[in-house]
């Protein structure tokens, strides 16, 4: 018997995908985070385990039986992560190919395959990436909160809260709707009900994942801007300026065709593609045909010796009943 296994691992889920490579059944799970560069390679080696752990439960198999492993994970653009978590991943499924690559590159195959195309991931992190015609890959951003993220998850909740703490230490201690909303919302994540803006603020730095609870306020900018607020309207215009900036400079590096694919939790707002397709008339843009999980299997099913657009025919087919996010 023989499972592939492919993994999409992202700044806030882990995805994974297990296909059955001769009954050709498919099982999907989904834990935290598997951002070794963020929470470490061995909380990411759980993590990734865990949800393999249970796609293999459910299709009856052992890990002695995992032949091929795609694993496309966030912070991974180093060849040092990548050889640890090659490795890490080789202690748990030794007698399997293992591939380890970006989140980035998983979903440009699940969407473009081998063909030539652009695509913007935007959740918590963002990162562009792009494939000419002989295959060679750009990228743009993906740096991490330190030193890229602009217009990403991360980039419009810290801006929300940032205007939000200086609203709220103005001289006339003006109370606003962005204001009221980033209060109700440490509140409910940090737990910081009758806080200062001090406390609360000292409660952030000392959470577990900053990051990802900094990301968490971006919902309730993306509400207010629906609703027309001033504050909330010029950070979205702000986030999705350095989007287009940074699909202009992906491009400007090679010679991939104005074709768009748009990926990631900011994209599921109808209203946030709609922004960006203004400031990128000439494009062709649409979401992903396929969450990248299934990029990341077919990938790995590749390796087992199918041509890959064979292997996402057959992954797609095969996880066509799943509920598979992302």
């Amino acid at each position: 018997m023989s499972v592939v296994i492919g993994i999409d691992g992202g700044g806030s889920r882990t995805r994974v995908l297990a296909i059955d490579a001769e009954s050709w059944g498919a099982h999907y799970a989904a834990t935290e985070s598997s951002n070794a560069a963020a929470v470490g390679t061995e909380a990411a080696l759980h993590q990734i385990d865990q949800a393999v752990t249970e796609c293999l439960r459910a299709l009856q198999r052992s890990r002695d039986q995992v032949t091929a492993v795609c694993a496309g994970l966030a912070g991974m653009g180093g060849p040092s992560l990548r050889h640890s978590m090659t490795e890490a991943l080789g202690t748990l499924y030794g007698s399997a190919r293992i591939y380890v690559t970006t989140d980035a590159e998983v979903a440009l195959t699940a969407h473009w395959q081998a063909q030539p195309g652009t695509l913007l991931i935007a959740g918590t992190g963002v990162i562009a990436v792009s494939q000419d015609a002989h295959g060679h890959l750009t990228r743009e951003s993906g740096y991490g909160y330190l030193l890229g993220d602009e217009g990403s998850g991360f980039a419009i909740g810290q801006m929300g809260l940032r205007a939000a703490l200086c609203s709220s230490e103005s001289a006339f201690k003006q109370e606003t709707a962005l204001t009221a909303a980033a209060r109700a919302y440490v509140d409910a994540a940090l737990g910081a009900e009758g806080c200062t803006d001090l406390e609360w603020v000292s409660r952030l730095y000392q959470a577990p994942r900053p990051v990802t609870v900094i990301a968490g306020f971006a919902a309730s900018v993306l509400a207010l801007w629906g609703q027309g607020d001033t504050a909330a309207t010029r950070i979205v215009e702000t986030a999705v300026a350095a989007q287009a900036s940074l699909v202009h400079r992906v491009t400007r590096r090679g010679d991939a065709e104005r074709r768009l694919a748009l990926a990631g939790g900011l994209f599921h707002s109808e209203a946030l593609v709609a922004l960006l397709r203004t400031r990128l008339t000439d494009w062709q843009c649409e979401r992903l045909l396929h969450p990248p999980v299934s990029g990341a299997a077919s990938m790995a099913l590749a390796q087992r010796g199918w041509s890959l657009a064979r292997a996402v025919e057959l992954v797609t087919s095969a996880s066509r009943d799943l509920c598979v996010d992302g």
